[in-house]
């Protein structure tokens, strides 16, 4: 299967890393393809729908154009509130007619969340309902007018269970957590419900799968074959054709806003976010929060082992980020330590600047991707 390729294409960027634990060694060959040198004639298009593919030898210009393009598509305004479809844009709307900083949902929003893919209840529904969520612990609402059903359910709490991250730690000490979602394209959503729609079904192809992923990795390197296109019974998400976009993945980073903050120069929604009360039970709350960072992963015919894309807020590299590390139960040991960061790369300052160049002044986006 082809390399994953790992795009640092920022949103403001202090770049990438959605913070990272730890000091993992870089990939190389990667970070050296991204120090190339720059070339500013980039060609980089404001379309209402994600690139379909990238080149199978893409340029480190190819690249950040793919990624750019990517990040422009998904925050396009979305659809939802004319005709009730999620993942797909208000084809009327533009970044330049716009009144506010930024649409009042964006397409990436209305993505399928975790749960939807896989509820609790063991019933998908229709990819186009309201978001419905379903988990294992009975939740109870912080008070009479809290929405269970806005499109942004920061249900994660830590880096995949290594770490709790956490904002301006030389101030506030741990008290700003940063929390995540992550979501799904309608590619992958009916995929998932139209071949394993219950729980049984999909533990039953995730078997065959791991238990035959030797054979099949050998299989696709001989290119008799490509990761799209599974034997029945398989789990290979798809990887779209011609213009059909292919499976997309979202993974979000929130945080509250301090008083140190300008609420101006972030992108802000009202979330669901969870507490528990004395008794144990879980409450579901809302409040706003602010997006801090945004990975765009998404799988092409060239690529059917994913290309990943990371933005991060521009002042994130000031606001003092701290993690602590996690044990196996879930609980916090140790001191707050700093995340470690990757340098940006001359062609995505390259690709940013040309981007900011293309920005009305207003945008949101503008905004966040200033320059330091």
């Amino acid at each position: 299967m082809k390399k994953t390729i790992i795009i640092f294409a920022i949103l403001g960027i202090a770049i990438f890393s959605l913070l990272r634990c730890g000091n993992s060694a870089k990939n190389k060959n990667v970070a050296e393809s991204l120090a190339a040198p720059t070339d500013t004639s980039f060609t980089i298009n404001f379309n209402p729908f994600p690139p379909a593919e990238l080149d199978s030898n893409a340029n480190p210009k190819q690249l950040v154009e793919f990624a750019w393009e990517e990040f422009l598509a998904l925050n396009w305004k979305s659809s939802y509130s004319k005709n009730n479809k999620r993942d797909y844009p208000d084809t009327t709307w533009t970044y330049y007619n716009e009144p506010g900083a930024y649409p009042d949902l964006d397409v990436w929003e209305t993505f399928a969340h975790k749960t939807e893919l896989r509820p609790y209840s063991n019933k998908m529904q229709v990819f186009d309902n309201a978001p419905h969520y379903s988990y294992r612990d009975s939740l109870i609402a912080a008070n009479s007018s809290t929405s269970f059903t806005l499109f942004n359910n920061l249900d994660e709490n830590n880096e995949i269970g290594s770490c709790d991250m956490y904002a301006h730690v030389n101030v506030f000490s741990k008290k700003y957590q940063v929390l995540y979602e992550a979501k799904v394209n309608r590619f992958e959503y009916e995929y998932i419900l139209n071949n394993y729609p219950d729980t049984g079904k999909l533990h039953k192809a995730i078997n065959t799968t791991r238990d035959n992923i030797a054979k099949f990795g050998a299989y696709y390197q001989k290119g008799v074959n490509n990761s799209c296109g599974c034997p029945v019974g398989v789990i290979c998400l798809p990887c779209g054709s011609g213009k059909s976009t292919g499976t997309m993945e979202i993974k979000a980073a929130w945080r509250r806003l301090t008083n140190l903050d300008d609420s101006t120069k972030f992108f802000t929604r009202k979330v669901i976010y969870y507490t528990k009360n004395a008794g144990g039970k879980v409450v579901y709350n809302n409040i706003t929060y602010a997006l801090i960072a945004l990975h765009i992963i998404h799988k092409t015919q060239n690529y059917p082992a994913f290309i990943f894309a990371t933005w991060e807020h521009v002042d994130v590299k000031q606001d003092s980020m701290g993690y602590v590390l996690l044990n196996g139960s879930g609980n916090e040991y140790g001191s707050i330590m700093t995340p470690m960061r990757d340098s940006i790369r001359s062609i995505t300052t390259a690709a940013t600047n040309y981007v900011h160049s293309k920005l009305p002044a207003k945008s949101i986006w503008q905004l966040q991707l200033r320059q330091e």
